[in-house]
């Protein structure tokens, strides 16, 4: 191996995805301390959120798992795997 890595990998997605978790775990914060609530619907918030990323984005908690799916197949540097993914954004039962 030589100390170099096994895998190719590509740093920029890498750090799209980190991105993508530090969002998520940021909206997760301001619901709980704000919203006094999960993000679920069964927990919805007693107050309304608009501080952290809600100022900007109205759903960013949905932002960020897409963040992290978009960048993964970068991540590898997987071709095969980036036209899965597209092919699973565009389709509506992805929606569902």
């Amino acid at each position: 191996m030589g100390g170099k890595s096994p895998h190719r990998v590509a740093w920029s997605a890498v750090a799209v995805i980190a991105a993508g978790a530090g969002l998520y775990l940021w909206c997760l914060w301001v619901f709980a301390t704000v919203g006094r609530a999960t993000p679920g619907p069964w927990d919805a918030p007693r107050r309304v959120v608009a501080v952290g990323p809600y100022r900007w984005v109205r759903n960013p908690i949905n932002i960020a798992p897409l963040l992290i799916v978009i960048a993964g197949p970068g991540c590898f540097l997987s071709p095969p795997l980036l036209v899965w993914t597209r092919g699973r954004l565009r389709s509506p039962s992805a929606c569902s």
